[in-house]
């Protein structure tokens, strides 16, 4: 027997997949006493509730549809791939990344109907378009609910071609594909939402009010990760190499403590029991030359 709307919304809720969620509806209140004083009431009511889909589910979903429709997706880097090198073919390196930032600025522009928005990333903005689709396919509630059944069938071309969610969708993506791909061979702008730079963010905040900011932890990470052997006297020497230059302000035990969280190692206490150590010396040295071509 097929479910009314509130058996569903009931199961769903208690099924932990759906959420309560309240729309917004404000009063103006005027105060009878005071003239021009009024308060705003923002009124919480059966008439105000709707169900949601969780977060966990809505990237579930996301995650879904991206698969699905890969083969669409992939459409958009392939096509652009062939295109471009034709287009480059035969030019030099820096003609060719004057190209790409064409490209990538067009790309980008199309994305948002030639409205882009004005922010000081514009891989935040493409975050924020990200999180805004999300948004909008949790609320394809027939859609989500034949995900939840298994029904695969349910998406083919048909479904796609018909719902212009999906479509825009399977087409942010694919293009985002392609930017995410001139960013990294190019490096127009330091991209902290998407790949790896994205997880790091999200390690760099589990830190306790470090005294450092995120280019600084992603020097630390490029660090630590290039370390072959002698951890120990690396983690010491490159400690000592930051203090030097004032690039942290954490003591030798609180720096320990955020190396050995986020990278699961047992470093010991550091201390130097002799500055005059050649070995040190060639370390502070090579941490040197690091940083340097870190900033360029």
């Amino acid at each position: 027997m097929k479910m009314n709307e509130d058996n569903q919304n009931k199961h769903l809720f208690e099924s932990l997949v759906y959420i309560h969620n309240y729309s917004i509806s404000t009063l103006l209140k005027h105060d009878d006493e005071i003239p021009g004083l009024a308060s705003i009431i923002l009124p919480l009511s059966n008439d105000n509730l709707t169900y949601i889909p969780t977060d966990e589910l809505t990237d579930q979903f996301y995650s879904f549809i991206l698969e699905q429709y890969e083969a669409f997706l992939k459409g958009y880097p392939v096509m652009f791939d062939i295109e471009f090198n034709n287009e480059c073919f035969g030019v030099s390196e820096k003609k060719k990344r004057k190209l790409a930032l064409i490209q990538f600025n067009e790309i980008f522009s199309m994305l948002f109907k030639k409205n882009a928005p004005i922010i000081d990333n514009r891989f935040k903005a493409l975050k924020n378009r990200k999180d805004h689709l999300k948004g909008s396919l949790a609320t394809q509630r027939n859609l989500v609910l034949e995900f939840l059944i298994g029904n695969r069938a349910k998406f083919n071309r048909k479904t796609f071609e018909n719902n212009i969610v999906l479509q825009e969708t399977i087409e942010f993506e694919g293009k985002l594909e392609i930017l995410l791909h001139l960013n990294n061979t190019y490096k127009f702008e330091l991209d902290y939402y998407f790949g790896e730079t994205a997880a790091l963010l999200e390690k760099y905040n589990t830190i306790q009010n470090p005294t450092f900011d995120f280019v600084i932890f992603l020097f630390i990470h490029n660090c630590i990760t290039s370390i072959e052997k002698y951890t120990h006297s690396y983690v010491v020497s490159l400690y000592f190499f930051l203090k030097k230059h004032k690039l942290i302000q954490e003591t030798a035990d609180n720096f320990c403590t955020i190396i050995n969280d986020q990278y699961e190692l047992q470093i010991g206490a550091i201390k130097l029991s002799d500055d005059t150590n050649k070995e040190h010396e060639k370390r502070v040295n090579y941490y040197e030359n690091k940083w340097n071509e870190y900033k360029k």
